[in-house]
Parts: C-alpha cells; sequence; structure tokens
C-alpha cells in the first residue's frame, strides 16, 4: 500500500526520538528524580513551611494577606499557562501537520496514493479468496 508522501510524518527531524529519550537507564534516573523531588517540596511546602507560622501564632494583616492571595493567584495563572500551553506549542508541528491532513481531506486534494486506499479493489480480492 503506497503512502502519501505527507502521510509518514515519524520521518521527519522535529518528530525523531533521541537514544537518550528512549534509555531506559536514563528514564528511571528522570523518574527517581521526579519522585523525590516531589516528595521533598510536597513536605517542605506543606508540613516544614507552615508549622513555624502556626506555632508563633502569627496573624496576617490585612495588607500582607492581600498580598499573598495576589501572589498565589498569580503563580497560579502562571502554571496553568505553562501546563496548557507548554505541550501545544512543543507539539506545534506535529498540530500543524494535522491541521493541514484535515483541510487536504475536506477539500479532497488528499492525493491519488490516499485515494487507491478507499478503492473497494482490496475488500473484493478479500471476498473472492474466501469463496474459493
Amino acid at each position: 500500500v503506497d503512502e502519501p508522501e505527507d502521510a509518514v510524518m515519524a520521518a521527519s527531524p522535529a518528530n525523531a526520538v533521541t537514544p537518550d529519550e528512549e534509555d531506559p537507564d536514563k528514564l528511571a534516573k528522570a523518574a527517581t528524580f521526579a519522585y523525590g523531588s516531589s516528595i521533598v517540596l510536597t513536605v517542605v511546602l506543606i508540613i516544614i513551611w507552615p508549622i513555624p507560622m502556626f506555632a508563633a501564632n502569627y496573624v496576617f494583616s490585612k495588607g500582607f494577606f492581600i498580598g499573598w492571595v495576589v501572589f498565589g493567584l498569580i503563580w497560579s495563572l502562571i502554571a496553568a499557562a505553562t501546563v496548557i500551553f507548554l505541550p501545544i506549542w512543543e507539539s506545534r508541528d506535529s498540530v500543524v501537520h494535522f491541521a493541514k491532513g484535515v483541510a487536504r481531506d475536506v477539500a479532497g486534494t488528499r492525493g491519488s496514493a490516499a485515494k487507491k486506499d478507499l478503492e473497494p479493489a482490496a475488500t473484493m480480492e478479500v471476498g473472492a479468496a474466501e469463496e474459493k
């Protein structure tokens, strides 16, 4: 079965996976780092940092509390934007390639090689083989 040239996405250098990204030892090391970092940050941000403030009976002033809330909201918005838009940005080549393919399919200009796949001749051969 012939494939259109633009359908072979994995061959483009932008989508290539480097050997380092598939190395099991490096992946295991990265996973260990991620797990450890997550545990340390959780302990620091939820236990170690708030306990001294609670133990000291610290009460936020109105101005400090407003600053704290504004800082938290800005931090959350930046984090959300990063989590939402960074993956889209990193896969922009694939998204553009996909959008162009959809546009060609809708316009009916995908190419003769792709139209061969849709012809019923291949299914007729299967049916003829079953009758024998």
